[in-house]
């Protein structure tokens, strides 16, 4: 089975990775943890996101990697639509599962389900798997450090 974790920054992301790391899993069983950074326009700016969105990747997969020992783990970060990048790779990598917060860092309506995981739900090719954390931190205007590299 081939698991695609697609994270960001958020709280929901947080909660993927800890979901994920204390689940039990099929010894074949692979995991690839996709972070997608969203093209932006202004000089010098993607190269920024996507140097922090390799830091987070690479803490989700350590940590996935200390919790679920002899399982293939890997991490890829790339630049586009998330919906989009999200889609492509699940169809190009023979994903079976693909396992996502219910929001992403905006978190705009915590009554609904957010823009990107309504798209990937209708269209995915496998199957989709959608978690909250157990508890929602209120939000705030400080920008805080990454909820899955603080774990």
């Amino acid at each position: 089975m081939k698991v695609l974790l697609a994270i960001d920054n958020s709280a929901f992301s947080a909660s993927v990775i800890e979901e994920v790391a204390n689940r039990k899993w099929a010894d074949s069983t692979e995991f690839v943890v996709l972070a997608v950074v969203p093209t932006c326009s202004l000089p010098g700016s993607t190269e920024r996101f996507l140097e922090q969105r390799k830091i987070l990747m690479q803490a989700a997969v350590a940590k996935l990697g200390r919790k679920l020992s002899g399982f293939k783990i890997t991490g890829e970060v790339v630049d586009g639509n998330a919906t989009e990048e999200i889609l492509s790779y699940a169809s190009r990598g023979n994903t079976d599962l693909i396992i996502m917060g219910a929001h992403g860092e905006s978190g705009i309506n915590r009554r609904r389900l957010g823009n990107t995981v309504i798209s990937v739900v209708n269209e995915a090719p496998c199957s989709v798997e959608i978690m909250k954390p157990k508890a929602v931190p209120p939000k705030s205007n400080k920008r805080q450090k990454s909820a899955i590299g603080n774990a």
